[in-house]
């Protein structure tokens, strides 16, 4: 069950494998207020035997809610988005129902302005968690991996060229290569240094595999925030 990883994932990480950090309560408050209201819409178009219009998308977004919270070990905000939007079909609806119980003008007005405060208070919330704990975190990764791409380019790979290894795919973006990643064995990396410049991006040295024989380097840029060694392959 993976709902619990999915609340640490609420207040940060784009990315939450492994969730190792804790539940930011605040930033969870506004789920507590989905099931009310697609059960209210459920509700709602029940009296107004229009089930469908409620149902059929509230069972959807718990059939996509059930496969990214029992499926999986790990958790991603983005992963519930479709859950989110489906859900707020029916609450649109609950919302609407009630509205249209409130005859007296100053009735009316008092639930539009809840619902837009409601609605005021999650883009404060999203845009303070935004700021406070995912554009940090995301800009310092940037730094890094453009930092080690500069640093790639500096070790004389060039293009055509293929990146493997840690995280390879944001740094050969920025360095101009290619990020293989169904290249899982030594056999495929053979035939890639065959056409092309080959990197082996890691996080430590390495002493058994094939490609320990290549020229290596320790890589060193600005906001490095580890080790990080390159091992290079040029075409002859």
């Amino acid at each position: 069950m993976a709902l619990g990883l999915e609340a640490r994932a609420l207040a940060g990480p784009t990315l939450c494998r492994p969730c190792t950090q804790p539940v930011v309560w605040p930033a969870t408050a506004w789920w507590f207020a989905v099931p009310p209201l697609v059960a209210l819409g459920v509700a709602a178009a029940v009296s107004r035997r229009q089930a469908a219009l409620a149902v059929v998308p509230t069972c959807a977004g718990l059939a996509l809610l059930a496969e990214y919270t029992v499926t999986i070990s790990y958790a991603a905000p983005r992963f519930l988005l479709p859950v989110y939007a489906l859900a707020s079909i029916p609450a649109a609806q609950g919302l609407d129902w009630v509205a249209g119980f409130l005859t007296r003008w100053w009735w009316r007005t008092l639930w539009l302005t809840a619902v837009a405060a409601m609605l005021a208070v999650q883009l404060v919330s999203q845009l303070a968690v935004l700021d406070r704990y995912v554009v940090p975190v995301q800009r310092a990764s940037r730094l890094q991996y453009i930092s080690v791409a500069q640093a790639v380019r500096e070790q004389g790979l060039g293009q055509p060229c293929v990146l493997v290894g840690y995280t390879a795919a944001p740094i050969a973006f920025s360095a101009g290569c290619t990020d293989v990643p169904t290249i899982t064995d030594a056999r495929q990396l053979k035939e890639a240094a065959r056409r092309s410049d080959v990197g082996v991006v890691t996080t430590r040295r390495v002493a058994r595999a094939f490609y320990s024989g290549w020229p290596s380097y320790r890589l060193r840029a600005a906001h490095l925030r580890h080790r990080w060694y390159l091992y290079v392959h040029l075409r002859t």
